[in-house]
């Protein structure tokens, strides 16, 4: 299920604004003086004009607020039915698991769902999501997506018998990945708190640009720990050095 990007957000805004009244109310007192009390082309074609510059003006102010609301609103709307279906999948797992291995694995997603619901409705909270909280989102939701699709993988294994002390291992510790993001959420969203920013006039361009670099910087490491703990550990066996097959005493010896 893909997520809403900046082509869907852009189109959906447009329909807002094309079918808004703001948008056609000022054009239709022209046309009706134009169709029905014959007022002269020109007078009404400059009256458009200035219509339409006012509306583009308008628009133009409130254009970066309403693409914030209106992305969070299709965030907003894919995370509840991302969460629908993988609730759908968690259920039919515990309907499935037969072990106490996998039982746990179960539990633990039930735990990362809640988890994941929780810091969605945190980057929610205020009606809008800027790029960088939408970023930590798609990683939450993406890590709870893997855990999922590999807590399958390692139910289908148990049906021949309990699953890999190793696959038991990675799922367990993305599990503890996702416990600590959400318990430095407040860091990751805002690295830099409240009582240790400069005052507002000592060198404002400095500090927006080291904040934002800070914020790239942890959204990478993010990234790249959640997906390092989520790859699978190559076969190290052919690492592992063969025992010299011992000689059988002979008879000479």
């Amino acid at each position: 299920m893909k997520a809403p990007d900046r082509i869907d957000i852009a189109r959906q805004v447009m329909g807002q604004v094309l079918t808004h009244p703001v948008t056609w109310a000022p054009f239709v007192p022209i046309a009706a003086a134009f169709a029905f009390l014959h007022a002269p082309w020109w007078l009404c074609f400059a009256l458009a004009v200035a219509a339409a510059v006012i509306v583009f003006l308008a628009w133009s102010y409130g254009w970066e607020r309403l693409v914030k609301v209106t992305r969070a609103k299709m965030l907003a709307s894919h995370r509840v039915t991302e969460d629908k279906e993988l609730t759908a999948r968690i259920q039919r797992l515990m309907l499935a698991v037969q072990n106490r291995p996998t039982k746990e694995v179960v539990e633990a997603l039930r735990e990362a769902m809640s988890i994941k619901q929780m810091v969605e409705g945190r980057l929610i909270a205020d009606g809008t999501i800027t790029e960088h909280e939408e970023e930590v989102g798609t990683m939450v939701g993406d890590l709870v997506r893997t855990m999922v699709g590999e807590a399958e993988r390692l139910t289908s294994a148990a049906d021949g018998g309990e699953p890999s002390r190793a696959a038991l291992e990675r799922f367990q510790k993305a599990a503890a990945t996702l416990r600590q993001v959400y318990s430095e959420i407040d860091v990751i969203l805002d690295p830099v708190p409240e009582d240790m920013r400069l005052p507002a006039g000592d060198d404002a361009l400095t500090r927006a640009s080291e904040r934002l670099d800070e914020r790239l910087k942890l959204a990478r490491g993010i990234r790249q720990h959640l997906q390092r703990d989520m790859a699978i550990p190559e076969d190290r066996s052919a690492d592992v050095p063969t025992a010299p097959a011992q000689r059988t005493p002979t008879a000479e010896s």
